[in-house]
């Protein structure tokens, strides 16, 4: 299957359509590819891309991956199913990490967001903890501080725990299982050399966790 070749037009006509929560499910997807560059809007996102000679593959793969099926058809010529079987055969630029906390942010309730934002309230300053939160805002606070990362998510894992949110938690837990079996290509090869070496620490640490321990869910 071939993708035409992202033109100016296309690109506005996909902004056009989006939501506020599909810009930011967006933006927050390609955290990994972004490293420290700083988007504000979906625009700036896809003109990053366009620089990196990631358009033309990236932005299918976003639409698909916020389900606007719609747009793949309208706007891309392609469909669902035609694109999906596609990325199995293509590199991604949407990790395993990113796609895990994008699923559960899709799968929470105010109330379980509420009850998260308690729960983290010792880690994050209050200040930004009374603005209008969103989960993958919540998220992006918690990774500034290193205190998520696609190879250190059992704090997300405890507050779903303690959320009674255990179908979750299982999908959390099975994300880890995967962790030192599959090395987060799409995030590791955009690290830095610190952050690099902190998360083959944290999986070195996962593969030396009983096996035992690791069947244990809910």
């Amino acid at each position: 299957m071939t993708i035409p070749s992202i033109s100016a037009a296309m690109i506005l006509q996909i902004i056009e359509e989006l939501s506020e929560e599909e810009e930011e499910t967006m933006i927050f997807m390609c955290r990994d590819v972004l490293c420290d560059s700083s988007v504000q809007n979906v625009k700036e996102l896809l003109d990053f891309l366009r620089k990196q000679n990631k358009l033309d593959t990236g932005l299918p793969e976003l639409v698909y991956r916020i389900k606007r099926y719609d747009l793949l058809r309208k706007v891309l010529k392609t469909d669902k199913k035609a694109f999906g079987h596609c990325l199995e055969n293509r590199p991604r630029i949407v990790s395993d990490y990113r796609l895990l906390l994008v699923e559960i942010g899709e799968e929470l309730e105010k109330d379980d967001l509420d009850s998260l934002m308690f729960l983290i309230s010792d880690y994050l300053p209050r200040k930004i903890l009374q603005k209008d939160k969103t989960f993958l805002s919540i998220v992006t606070e918690l990774e500034k501080k290193n205190m998520i990362s696609p190879a250190q998510v059992d704090l997300l894992e405890d507050c779903l725990k303690n959320m009674k949110r255990f179908d979750l938690k299982k999908k959390v837990h099975a994300y880890k299982q995967s962790a030192y079996i599959n090395v987060f290509p799409a995030s590791i090869s955009n690290l830095t050399p610190a952050h690099n070496s902190q998360v083959c620490f944290n999986l070195q640490h996962y593969k030396r966790v009983d096996k035992a321990s690791l069947m244990q869910v809910g």
